[in-house]
């Protein structure tokens, strides 16, 4: 596997946004054909205020190239919002809502991020959402 990253961010008191576009390639050992996807991922915050954020982020996956014929609509695009409530300097409680819309070929899915829980969806055009609340405390 080969990916390539680039991204970037602007931040002031008010607001952060932050871009990063990937492009990744998967070689085939057995047949040597190449898969390739592209995933754009834009994200910004406003600060309500000292204590207080409103977060939204956008991500898309472009169609899946294999061996250079590109796979029609199997892309797919994820929207979360989130709200952020600092309680201290070292702890917070957040609460976010993901819609994940896969394209009519798309069969990406939500998981548990570091769980080895299995996804929601991954049956294509599926369209999966997720809501959830947290906490962090940094000690």
């Amino acid at each position: 596997e080969k990916a390539f990253k680039v991204g970037g961010s602007f931040k002031t008191d008010m607001f952060a946004v932050n871009l990063v576009i990937e492009n990744t390639t998967d070689t085939v050992a057995l047949t040597g054909s190449d898969t390739k996807i592209r995933n754009i991922y834009v994200a910004g915050q406003y600060n309500i205020s000292s204590s207080d954020a409103v977060k939204v982020a956008l991500t898309k996956t472009g169609d899946m190239k294999v061996a250079g014929v590109t796979s029609a609509s199997s892309g797919a695009k994820q929207l979360t919002v989130g709200y952020d409530h600092m309680m201290s300097k070292r702890t917070t409680v957040y609460a976010l809502y993901t819609k994940l819309s896969n394209s009519t070929n798309g069969t990406y899915e939500l998981t548990g991020a570091g769980t080895s829980a299995a996804g929601l969806a991954s049956t294509a055009n599926a369209k999966p959402s997720a809501f959830s609340v947290g906490m962090k405390h940094s000690f």
